[in-house]
């Protein structure tokens, strides 16, 4: 499954091209090829995919586990009777960053339910470049931190989010629309110990650039933290779990904020170009 098929698939293909795809979700050994058929799916709101898309929240590869979630709730309303399921996989899904996806999913779904008309029109194409975490922090973070940014990106009203290896500029060619590349960071990323419990603050940035050209148009930050109050004494696994959560609010606040920069670059309204920075969320 090539990059060129993923994408005609995105840009919506014929039933016979979605078939491949959905045949590269199920069958392929590369867990890379996987969780980009997943987010083609997803992208193309391909809604006759929803059974296999279920089948790969079983997937032994968690990159592919959140890839599916974000298609999954990238389908909206339609995708309403993988409900029960997300909910199942939820309580028993032991990675961080793939429970956030599935709950995110479960959100999305109900959001799209209560939301009249198509308000997903796609306005921009945009593609995720660099994301970096300051710091010495374990994997858990950089694996969060890209989790989060592609499902809250993906979810904002107007923006085609393109899987990994897609061509964003001939995509905006090809669609006759603005291309976007933005890039992400954890700027910060504190533990802290109160009088009960452990408390984690958490800074993202992104920078959105218009390319070809790597125009610098603005930007957008968000930072939240999370507690637990029940965490007195040193526990690995849950200390990585508040950084993830942290992350994922942090994430929600900086897309928020750059939603209007977004907005902005391609022509629909006006937006500061300095970052935004959001009101930190508990």
């Amino acid at each position: 499954m090539t990059a060129v098929a993923l994408s005609a698939v995105a840009s919506g293909a014929r039933a016979d091209d979605v078939a491949a795809v959905v045949d590269a979700l199920v069958s392929s050994t590369d867990f890379r090829v996987r969780a980009a058929a997943a987010l083609a799916l997803g992208k193309a709101r391909a809604a006759v995919a929803l059974d296999p898309l279920v089948h790969a929240l079983d997937d032994d590869h968690p990159t592919v586990r959140v890839a599916t979630a974000i298609a999954i709730g990238r389908l909206g309303a339609a995708a309403s009777a993988a409900l029960p399921a997300l909910r199942r996989h939820h309580a028993v899904e032991e990675v961080g960053s793939v429970r956030a996806a599935i709950a995110q999913a479960i959100d999305d779904i109900g959001a799209a339910a209560a939301m009249p008309g198509d308000s997903l029109r796609s306005v921009a194409v945009v593609q995720v470049g660099s994301l970096r975490v300051r710091g010495e922090h374990g994997e858990h973070v950089a694996a969060a931190l890209r989790a989060a940014t592609r499902a809250k990106l993906g979810a904002l009203a107007g923006v085609d989010l393109l899987g990994e290896g897609i061509d964003v500029v001939a995509e905006g060619r090809l669609r006759r629309t603005r291309a976007l590349l933005i890039d992400g960071s954890v700027e910060r990323l504190e533990r802290t110990v109160e009088a009960r419990g452990v408390r984690v603050l958490a800074r993202v940035e992104f920078i959105v650039r218009r390319v070809p050209e790597h125009a610098l148009h603005g930007g957008g930050s968000g930072e939240a933290d999370a507690i637990d109050l029940d965490l007195l004494v040193p526990d690995v696994a849950r200390e990585a779990s508040l950084e993830t959560r942290a992350i994922w609010r942090a994430v929600d606040g900086a897309a928020t904020a750059t939603a209007p920069v977004l907005r902005s670059a391609v022509g629909l309204d006006r937006a500061p170009r300095e970052p935004v920075v959001l009101a930190r969320r508990r």
